[in-house]
């Protein structure tokens, strides 16, 4: 596996990244509130704050305090992926509700987020213990 040198400026340009995530899902989710016809869910609502506490604060976090190698390319990669399914589950699940339905298949994208999260973690670790 190729490690590469994750530097400050990276973990800027994905904290800004997000924190524009977060302000499309927070626009989208007021949108689609507007016409649903008086019908909310706090899934669509606050989809917004996935993206926002997961992405943008660890990455900004990185940013400031001048963290190099935390991680390697493809450990990020899952993280994203994993961020995304969440925020994804949670739009989906606010459709559903303004919709007036259940689904059950909804949990399947918990548990792919999940199984992508601890992943990129797994991934982090063993790049840690191959540096060392």
């Amino acid at each position: 596996m190729i490690l590469y040198m994750l530097d400050t400026k990276f973990f800027k340009k994905q904290a800004k990244i997000y924190l524009l995530f977060s302000a499309f899902c927070c626009i989208f989710g007021i949108i689609y509130e507007i016409f649903s016809h008086n019908v909310y869910s706090y899934y669509m609502l606050l989809s917004f704050l996935i993206p926002l506490i997961l992405g943008f604060l660890p990455f900004y976090i990185f940013y400031t305090l001048k963290f190099k190698n935390v991680a390697n390319k493809h450990s990020i990669t899952l993280y994203n992926c994993s961020i995304l399914t969440f925020t994804l589950a949670s739009i989906i699940k606010g459709i559903l509700d303004i919709y007036g339905t259940t689904n059950k298949l909804i949990y399947v994208y918990l548990i792919a987020g999940l199984i992508l999260i601890i992943s990129s973690f797994f991934l982090i670790l063993i790049s840690k213990k191959q540096n060392d």
